[in-house]
């Protein structure tokens, strides 16, 4: 691969509500701790080093993140941080990154990466990664990794591919996108070969990705182009401040991905995880012959099919007759719900948020 044109940008400025009581304002969920002493955002940046220039890595990450996100990988330099004012979704962020990057190198292929995803081995992540960049010296598209699901699930969206391969690759093209499902579309999607986790991550050539959101979303397009005129890393952020002020959240998949006839998927053959929610997250942890995920110090009797983590220490959790629960336990608060209501967990940090009292929990 040719380093000298090839960037990574890392997308670290979500809060992870449907991490929380971990995940909060003051620890996001890219920089918590699983399965390892390194952040998830470490270990993101962790995967790619030596894959690219260091000089060629860049971050982008919400202004009150900055000191936690710089903490995490302190080797990055400073000038590679490019810095949101307040967080509107995924299509903003990498519209930013790639603007930021192709002032630098207009012939750059972007290489995009959540920040908050557990996967392994990192030999076939970076084969994969190999493979869609050298698929982009003939075709001029957009290329994702889609993962074989391994068991039906609602917190992930799901890709569609044709029959459609090229030559020899892994690479399909891409029928359509599917949001989270609900859990008999799941069921359905699970059993059809020709449906895939979508991992968020894309690979693209700058000048490609800016053509799609002119065509798909000219209105948010136009609003950055003010970003080209800009003569110094200073001027870029305050101008993106000025932006981000007149801008919609909208995300890359919606705005983009569900439209553009210019997508591809290479099938990936590594272990994959998104860190989005407690159901996912215990799925990298072992399960005992009950098939629940126990953390910390816990007593299961009669419970079933649950996810039961206790952060506090010398603080017993003891359960009995549950099935299909989620509990988590920290110190300061403690959740309870239905595994099937984790796509409301949402909806149960707003109310949360609107009530004074309860600030201090967030």
């Amino acid at each position: 691969m040719n380093n000298a044109f090839s960037y990574a940008l890392i997308l670290a400025g979500g809060k992870g509500i449907r991490l929380w009581p971990k995940s909060k304002e003051i620890s996001p969920k890219h920089t918590l701790f699983f399965r390892s002493k390194k952040s998830l955002l470490a270990k993101t940046f962790m995967r790619l080093k030596n894959f690219f220039s260091l000089e060629n890595i860049f971050v982008v990450t919400l202004t009150g993140q900055e000191k936690l996100v710089r903490k995490q990988i302190a080797i990055l330099p400073e000038e590679n941080f490019i810095l949101e004012p307040f967080g509107k979704n995924t299509l903003p962020a990498i519209l930013s990154g790639t603007i930021f990057i192709k002032e630098r190198n207009p012939q750059a292929k972007i290489f995009v990466f959540p920040s908050d995803q557990f996967l392994e081995p990192r030999d076939k992540f970076l084969s994969a990664l190999q493979q869609a960049s050298d698929f982009l010296e003939e075709h001029n598209g957009i290329v994702t990794l889609g993962i074989k699901p391994d068991y039906p699930a609602t917190e992930y969206g799901y890709i569609k591919i044709s029959n459609i391969k090229y030559q020899k690759s892994k690479i399909y093209k891409v029928e359509r996108f599917i949001e989270k499902p609900d859990l008999e579309k799941a069921k359905g999607m699970f059993k059809n070969e020709h449906f895939f986790w979508n991992t968020g991550v894309f690979i693209f050539k700058a000048e490609k990705i800016l053509t799609e959101i002119e065509e798909f979303v000219p209105e948010v397009y136009k609003k950055f182009m003010p970003l080209l005129k800009t003569g110094s890393e200073r001027d870029f952020h305050l101008t993106l401040k000025q932006i981000y002020q007149r801008i919609p959240s909208l995300s890359i998949d919606k705005a983009v991905m569900e439209k553009s006839s210019s997508l591809y998927m290479l099938k990936a053959d590594f272990s994959w995880r998104d860190m989005g929610s407690w159901e996912s997250v215990a799925g990298i942890f072992k399960q005992d012959k009950e098939s629940n995920v126990s953390l910390g110090e816990n007593f299961l009797h009669k419970t079933q099919n649950s996810i039961i983590i206790n952060e506090q220490n010398n603080h017993l959790l003891a359960t009995l007759g549950l099935e299909n629960m989620t509990i988590v336990h920290t110190p300061q608060v403690t959740l309870v719900y239905p595994k099937q209501k984790s796509q409301e967990l949402k909806n149960l940090v707003k109310e949360l948020e609107r009530n004074k009292k309860f600030k201090k929990y967030l």
